[in-house]
């Protein structure tokens, strides 16, 4: 009995929807070894010529990203880059052009002068990387701000 409800819990991941080949929904493969085989980094195309910067962006100057850009393709839509920075601004852009779907500040960010933490500058906001969760279309992250969303000051939230 134990091996028959074993075998079917193995099967599970065949029954949920599938991804694009090139979503990454999470921050790392399973062993988190950094490496992930399908975004086609291999050393021999990065090195041709025809691997290069599709688009950059400029986001206001004291913003920072410590949480990792996240790829996903919504069903029947095209594929985006998910982003969220220290400031607490989550993006979506489109990930072949770069032009911008959806930007939204959460909160207003934690500032670092409010606890003295010298090792990251000017805001303490999102600085993990979200999850997307494929089968909601929802993305899980923690943003640290104040209570009441102060500026400045106060109790910290989260």
């Amino acid at each position: 009995m134990l091996l028959q409800l074993l075998v079917w819990l193995g099967c599970i991941p065949w029954l949920v929807r599938s991804l694009a080949p090139t979503d990454e929904v999470t921050d790392a493969d399973l062993p988190q070894s950094g490496y992930l085989p399908n975004h086609n980094m291999q050393p021999s195309i990065v090195g041709s010529s025809s691997f290069g910067i599709l688009w950059t962006k400029t986001y206001n100057d004291k913003e920072r990203w410590y949480a990792k850009p996240l790829v996903y393709t919504p069903p029947g839509q095209k594929q985006l880059v998910f982003t969220a920075s220290s400031q607490n601004w989550i993006r979506t852009v489109d990930a072949v052009t770069g032009a911008p779907i959806n930007a939204r500040q959460v909160q207003p960010p934690f500032l670092q002068s409010d606890i003295g933490c010298t090792d990251m500058p000017d805001t303490i906001g999102i600085v993990g990387t979200p999850v997307i969760d494929p089968n909601t279309n929802t993305a899980y992250f923690f943003a640290k701000g104040y209570q009441n969303k102060a500026a400045s000051g106060g109790v910290a939230k989260g």
